[in-house]
């Protein structure tokens, strides 16, 4: 498996954003849930914008592990992000990425 660049980080992150975007727009969320999966959406976007300015040594172990920690939580929300039914798990694995992607950029080059 190839290594894993700053860039696909940020395209994972952009895809959730859609995704989330998506949902958002279904008619079937509820209020508390909408409110909560924006604020959600505007973190990871502030995420993502952080991210997109640092500069990473991307051939590090830790980088890699922290990438592709991201990317792991990536997967657990594809199972659930698509199902309204299902908004509670996908907002906690969307606070688990936000996680994972403060922990990315906390081996940012200073």
């Amino acid at each position: 498996m190839a290594d894993t660049e700053k860039i696909d980080v940020v395209r994972v992150i952009g895809e959730v954003l859609t995704e989330m975007d998506v949902l958002l727009a279904s008619p079937d969320i509820s209020d508390s849930d909408f409110k909560a999966g924006r604020k959600l959406r505007r973190d990871l976007d502030k995420l993502q914008l952080r991210i997109v300015a640092e500069q990473f040594r991307e051939n590090t172990k830790k980088f890699q592990e922290a990438a592709q920690a991201l990317e792991g939580v990536n997967k657990e929300i594809s199972k659930t992000i698509a199902d309204v039914e299902k908004i509670a798990e996908t907002i906690g694995a969307i606070a688990k990425l936000i996680s994972a992607g403060e922990k990315l950029l906390s081996i940012a080059i200073a």
